[in-house]
């Protein structure tokens, strides 16, 4: 049997056939003494020394992880060949793609269930349940940070966009609206994804030769075929960044550029000025047209601050992106319900392009505060999982700064032993996040308080980033490394106190 026809037979494989393939693989490679390779799914341990590889290849897990996503990317793929996934299919990712992610995840709560973490030192029992950090938790850190990115950056006088891009039509598999003669190139969900971050990172280069350094966030959605396209939100200074950035775009993503932004409020909507540029050259004589019809690879919708006749229409920056972050992480997001007496707030707006709240807002999970299992979230996460790709990404912040932040708000300051135990400048570090948390605790969500306040500014637009008091820890062999430290620090103050993180048990 060829390599290609055993491929195809396995198609028709679940998990039980999987464990008992990588069971085998692991027995012919401890029998031959040497890594083999499988030849359907072209599979072969790699290490950094031959040992660490052919410890690999004895190894039943590596063989079924790894033949696991081969075969869930091949099942995936034969769908999209098929033309199951779509408009009027099969949405965001196959039933076959979902199941297997929910059994994922179950697996993972049941291993979470009957799992506890041991404290050597004091004896002392914790379940591991507790400690996951939950769908809940993740959105409010999430809207934490994008709202401390928010403030520093209407200090330093920043205005902020968003950039979707998508892909040409040839990418689809299945598009909603395509021409007579449109054929798919056969490229996989996750080459595309490829090739935007390909672009997007040529996109930020380009723009660092000439001094601006885009800072936010991106955010990847599937498309109903399941092509993946971004949302890039970032900040900017001025019309001339603005113009630099155009350029920017239309030279990675040659197939058109759609410019909106808000030009005023007519009977209580929001009134837009659409600029649509087919072409770098036209770009650049400053030829454009207002046909929303013809279709353009990229759209940069430019945010409003809000003012005297936008109030309560135009979202704030952490609102408006937030709403693309909650998908990603499985959160829903609602207009906060008023206490009795509470003066009445906007409950919707139609922001840039409509469907935000501008209200303060509540971060709902599910009943059981875990991932969400059912509906349209569930497959565009099955859609992640089976592809390896990431949905979140900050840039431009400091590195690390999230993770120092939560680390740092576990250390116990009470305790006296434990902070002898621990460095001064992990202690130092620890007080300055935790104060400005309790300072904030009574606070809207809105004013919650942020790791970029505490850890560094961004580096918005160019902005010189500001070194914050983290950089003042430095290892004893002279290297700056700013998570170091602390990580060891606060690993051991957490694990002491059984509140230990999975990252920083990993750590």
């Amino acid at each position: 049997m060829t390599p290609a026809d055993e491929s195809q037979q396995r198609l028709a494989w679940g998990r039980a056939e999987l464990h008992a393939w990588a069971q085998r693989q692991a027995l012919m490679c401890a029998q031959a003494g040497v890594v083999l390779r499988d030849a359907a799914w072209n599979l072969q341990p790699h290490g950094q020394t031959p040992e660490e590889a052919f410890l690999k290849s004895v190894d039943p897990r590596w063989w079924r992880r790894a033949g696991a996503r081969k075969l869930r990317q091949a099942q995936e793929s034969a769908l999209l060949v098929q033309g199951c996934i779509g408009h009027d299919g099969q949405r965001y990712a196959s039933d076959t793609a979902l199941a297997w992610y929910r059994e994922s995840q179950a697996r993972a709560r049941h291993f979470a269930m009957h799992s506890v973490i041991y404290d050597s030192a004091s004896g002392h029992i914790q379940s591991l349940q507790p400690v996951l950090e939950r769908t809940r938790q993740l959105g409010a850190r999430y809207y934490a940070i994008l709202k401390g990115i928010e403030t520093l950056a209407a200090e330093a006088g920043l205005r902020w966009a968003m950039l979707t891009i998508t892909l040409p039509s040839a990418w689809h598999a299945r598009p909603q609206h395509h021409n007579a003669g449109h054929r798919w190139n056969g490229q996989t969900p996750d080459a595309g994804h490829r090739e935007i971050a390909t672009r997007w990172h040529r996109l930020r280069m380009q723009l660092r030769k000439h001094g601006i350094v885009l800072s936010g966030v991106r955010t990847e959605e599937p498309m109903q075929d399941g092509t993946p396209h971004w949302h890039c939100a970032f900040f900017f200074k001025g019309d001339d960044e603005l113009q630099r950035i155009g350029h920017a775009i239309l030279t990675q993503f040659p197939a058109g550029l759609r410019l909106r932004e808000v030009v005023g409020v007519r009977r209580g909507k929001l009134q837009f000025r659409i600029r649509q540029y087919d072409s770098l050259e036209l770009f650049q004589r400053g030829q454009h047209h207002r046909n929303a019809r013809r279709g353009a690879q990229c759209q940069l919708d430019l945010g409003a601050p809000p003012t005297a006749g936008t109030a309560g229409l135009v979202a704030s920056f952490a609102s408006y992106v937030m709403k693309y972050v909650a998908k990603a992480c499985g959160v829903s997001m609602r207009p906060r319900q008023g206490k009795p007496g509470e003066p009445p707030h906007a409950a919707h707006s139609e922001a840039v392009s409509g469907g935000d709240a501008a209200g303060p807002t509540e971060l709902c999970g599910e009943q059981d505060d875990t991932l969400i299992d059912s509906g349209p979230a569930a497959r565009v996460r099955a859609h992640r999982s089976t592809w390896g790709i990431r949905g979140i990404e900050f840039y431009g912040i400091p590195k690390g700064a999230a993770t120092c932040w939560d680390l740092l708000r576990q250390v116990r300051l009470s305790d006296p032993r434990e902070r002898k135990r621990l460095d001064p400048a992990v202690v130092a570090l620890a007080k300055v996040c935790q104060r400005r948390q309790r300072r904030r605790r009574s606070c809207q969500p809105t004013r919650c308080c942020s790791p970029c306040g505490a850890l560094g500014k961004p580096t918005a637009a160019g902005a010189r980033r500001r070194r914050g008091p983290l950089a003042a820890v430095h290892l004893k062999d002279g290297h700056q490394r700013r998570c170091a430290l602390v990580r060891r620090a606060t690993s051991r103050a957490a694990s002491a106190s059984c509140c230990l993180s999975l990252q920083g048990q990993r750590w």
